[in-house]
């Protein structure tokens, strides 16, 4: 059994230019059109007292055929308090997490199911609409909003951290689940996300992917032709597709693709010099994952003391590896 979990405050009938957006109504609909007959399905939303429309007057007629579990929430909105109290109002022993303005489709539930099978946690990734008419638009791989995962590996992360304003909740949990299972963080067509207007994240998108073209500027300038750079950016940059001119390895990498964090400082380290041995000539980091060199305390120090940093700015920081890999080597293999 699966439970679907949101939550939701005053999102069902907003009012723009003489246009009603009828965001989260659209996305119960196409809940229940993605869910496929032979998954039994429950839909558990944390209200917060919306009352823009009353959630008791459409909500169940909405998600029909699928069985409706209203939480209400009071007090000062908390984007993650309210996803807590869903998963806690839920029954299932797998929990899909949904933002409210969501269009859901099939092969998020199909694949998500399979990941979470093979006990990892499913991240997956929605094309962002940036007009009303929802002609325009673009891979969202900023946020981490959208996850399945089983609830005892949910309960190991220590849940959603309850913040009371948005901005970094859901990357913070994402370092959570990554710590305790295997992420797997992919794009899926036909998972989208419903324009509105107000929408900070929309000039974040802007903001960031400026950030992204001059931290590869940066990282350009001081890698040579032909050389391979491994790049640790939470595949962000690499996702989308602005790493064109160099030979990138995504940190960490099994078969070509991106792996997800390592688990580990021994982990990160020995990842490093496997891909040295195989022809990395520079390890880079972008300011999406720098975070890593925080919670990596021990890769941090191993890999400031034995390769020359040969940039370093706001965005992005990059490791020369081609000098002597001995002391490395035996460090790496726990000696």
């Amino acid at each position: 059994m699966l439970s679907i979990c949101l939550t939701v405050k005053n999102r069902s009938r907003l009012l723009v230019d003489g246009r009603e957006l009828r965001l989260f109504p659209n996305c119960v609909r196409s809940i229940a059109r993605a869910m496929p007959s032979e998954v039994p399905c429950e839909l558990v939303v944390a209200d917060w007292q919306s009352d823009d429309w009353p959630l008791g007057e459409w909500l169940e007629e909405a998600a029909r055929p699928l069985p409706v579990r209203l939480a209400t929430v009071e007090g000062a909105f908390s984007w993650g308090r309210g996803r807590n109290v869903a998963a806690q109002a839920a029954r299932a022993p797998i929990l899909l997490f949904l933002d409210a303005d969501v269009l859901l489709c099939r092969d998020v539930v199909t694949r998500g199911l399979r990941v979470v099978g093979e006990g990892k946690s499913y991240f997956p990734i929605f094309y962002y609409f940036l007009d009303p008419e929802h002609e325009r638009g673009a891979w969202w791989h900023y946020g981490y909003g959208q996850c399945m995962a089983t609830r005892a590996i949910y309960e190991r992360s220590g849940g959603w951290p309850e913040d009371y304003t948005y901005g970094q909740e859901d990357t913070e949990f994402f370092r959570r689940m990554a710590s305790v299972a295997h992420a797997v963080r992919e794009k899926v067509d036909g998972f989208y996300h419903q324009w509105h207007p107000g929408d900070a994240s929309r000039e974040r998108s802007v903001k960031w992917i400026e950030q992204a073209h001059i931290a590869l500027d940066e990282l350009s300038s001081v890698i040579p032709p032909g050389e391979a750079v491994l790049l640790a950016d939470e595949c962000r940059l690499a996702a989308q597709g602005l790493v064109t001119q160099l030979r990138v390895i995504p940190f960490t990498e099994r078969e070509g693709v991106y792996w997800g964090p390592p688990k580990d400082d021994g982990a990160a380290i020995e990842e490093l010099e496997r891909q040295r041995r195989c022809g990395a000539s520079f390890f880079a980091i972008a300011w999406v994952a720098f975070w890593c060199l925080e919670w990596f305390g021990g890769f941090s120090q191993y890999l400031r003391s034995r390769f020359p940093c040969v940039l370093s700015t706001e965005r992005m920081m990059v490791f020369d590896l081609r000098g002597p890999a001995t002391e490395a080597t035996s460090m790496a293999r726990g000696s």
